[in-house]
């Protein structure tokens, strides 16, 4: 386009337009230039989302050859078709491999040996989610116990003799014959036991302590004496508690209970004679060794 502009004629250089005598002022004209098509150029779009969050996925974007200039639907191509004109190869990728990690899955350990020596028991195993980082789906989780059974009959033991109403009033309904893992027979009576901070029957491997003191540590005089605390689960098949490794067992242990226990006074007996003095020996009961 040329554009018509007043001059000053003995210094050339440009002079106010209303010295110049409007008349005589030259039309402006418009001239085409750079008539030749733009060039072509690659055109991407925003990534997608990941296919997958995890485990190895893909995600994709527009990728177009267009012109660089008054782009319009007749100027785009996608890459590798047969009208692709003059875009300089290769074509930016249209996708790319995302969220490679893997994906985090259930690992269960083995099946430990059944809880008890005769009748039924249970069979517990680790189960945790790999990696660490947890995210795994927790409705898919495998079981961590099962039923499980040593084909022995247990030796029937007495009824406790303690009132009805107290065990029922700990475990309603719960009849109590468990054989621990390791036991010496005979096999004394189990009782109900109280569950520490969840009054509800643990259905996982949960602490208990026991509601009863063990015996004094010592059988004349003071000692002390404690209330100990072991990994149990409650067997909803047979209604019964068995005992469990304390590694069976998620969290601390819970502190024992311990207090000081006074017995009968020792008693002191004489032994045998040497010479002209006597040694005395001092025992739970007297009398000549």
């Amino acid at each position: 386009m040329s554009l018509a502009v007043c001059r000053d004629r003995l210094t050339g250089s440009d002079a106010p337009e209303q010295l110049c005598d409007a008349s005589s002022k030259p039309q402006t004209s418009v001239v085409r230039c750079n008539t030749h098509p733009c060039p072509f150029k690659w055109y991407v779009g925003e990534w997608s989302s990941c296919s997958v969050t995890c485990g190895g996925g893909v995600r994709s974007r527009r990728v177009l050859c267009a012109r660089s200039a008054n782009v319009t639907k007749t100027d785009t191509y996608e890459p590798g078709t047969n009208s692709e004109p003059g875009c300089v190869s290769p074509a930016p990728r249209a996708t790319q491999p995302c969220n490679q990690h893997d994906c985090p899955v259930w690992v269960a350990g083995p099946w430990s040996g059944c809880s008890v020596s005769c009748g039924e028991g249970v069979q517990v195993r680790g189960v945790e989610c790999t990696p660490s980082g947890g995210g795994c789906d927790p409705t898919t989780r495998p079981e961590i116990s099962r039923p499980c059974s040593t084909g022995i009959s247990c030796p029937a033991y007495r009824e406790s003799d303690e009132p009805e109403d107290e065990i029922e009033d700990l475990l309603p309904g719960v009849v109590y014959h468990t054989q621990p893992l390791i036991q010496p027979y005979p096999m004394p009576q189990a009782k109900a036991e109280r569950l520490i901070g969840d009054p509800d029957v643990p259905v996982e491997a949960t602490y208990i302590k026991d509601d009863d003191w063990g015996p004094c540590s010592v059988t004349c005089g003071e000692g002390w004496r404690k209330k100990e605390v072991h990994c149990k689960i409650f067997l909803e098949f047979s209604r019964t508690i068995a005992k469990l490794p304390d590694s069976k067992c998620l969290g601390p242990k819970p502190t024992e209970e311990t207090e000081r226990c006074v017995m009968e006074p020792c008693s002191m007996a004489y032994g045998t004679s040497f010479g002209d003095s006597s040694v005395p020996s001092y025992g739970g009961s007297g009398g000549d060794r």
